[in-house]
């Protein structure tokens, strides 16, 4: 057989350019991670359905307009569309946020990508929490009222050792006390399979865990142009 001999030629022409066998090394290290990289990435975001039941009756709704080919909505769109859809059988909306977290009051913050939904969020997805509940649909019309927040179930492990009796506590988020209501899923990563929330609030609690969030009639904002809100839903055909 000739490929043990192969093999030792060309350990020792490496051997005598260790240069050469330096980057070569290094070339192919680079390349396959990238290509490692980039297969996760399209596993996640393209070939891996959500992790929601009848996750192929899912839709994402976008806006178009002169200036903006593929935008996400306005609030005032989404409420329209919302209360007169009859198409889909729930729409809902959603908005990452960055936040720092502290699961106690004098613990230092963890910073982390959060999400803003709408109150009908996890039941038009069909998510059920495996504690406690999700949100009232008063919960989330009155700006700084209800402070109210979902953990998801990894922030629950990590931070709570799984605690049962982590209802009803109270976790500071960006200098505000929210108080958890509920725990989300395990399998449960969010609206995009590639982000997965520590929390999830209500979009209307209050401006200061994400400023500039809350609805507004403005002319410019129903037609799309500030990046206020994004929609997911679930078709009814």
């Amino acid at each position: 057989m000739r490929f043990p001999a192969n093999l030792r030629f060309a350990v020792r022409t490496l051997a005598k350019s260790p240069s050469f066998a330096l980057i070569a090394i290094l070339s192919l290290a680079l390349g396959i991670g990238a290509n490692t990289a980039i297969f996760s990435y399209v596993d996640a975001v393209l070939l891996r359905p959500l992790p929601v039941p009848d996750s192929g009756r899912i839709v994402e709704i976008d806006s178009t307009s002169p200036d903006t080919r593929l935008g996400r909505l306005s609030y005032p769109d989404y409420v329209d569309l919302r209360d007169h859809t009859k198409t889909f059988q729930a729409l809902a909306c959603y908005d990452f946020f960055l936040a720092g977290i502290a699961a106690q009051v004098n613990e230092v913050p963890k910073y982390s990508l959060n999400a803003a939904v709408s109150a009908n969020f996890f039941n038009g997805l069909g998510i059920h929490p495996v504690l406690g509940r999700t949100f009232r649909a008063e919960e989330d019309a009155v700006a700084g009222r209800d402070l109210v927040a979902v953990i998801s179930h990894h922030m629950w492990d990590r931070d709570f050792a799984r605690d049962r009796s982590v209802l009803g506590r109270r976790i500071r988020v960006n200098g505000s006390d929210f108080t958890i209501i509920g725990v989300a899923p395990e399998n449960f990563t969010g609206p995009q399979a590639f982000v997965n929330p520590d929390i999830y609030i209500p979009c209307m609690p209050t401006s200061r865990p994400f400023r500039a969030r809350k609805p507004t009639t403005s002319p410019r904002a129903r037609a799309g142009t500030p990046s206020c809100w994004g929609g997911s839903r679930r078709a009814s055909m």
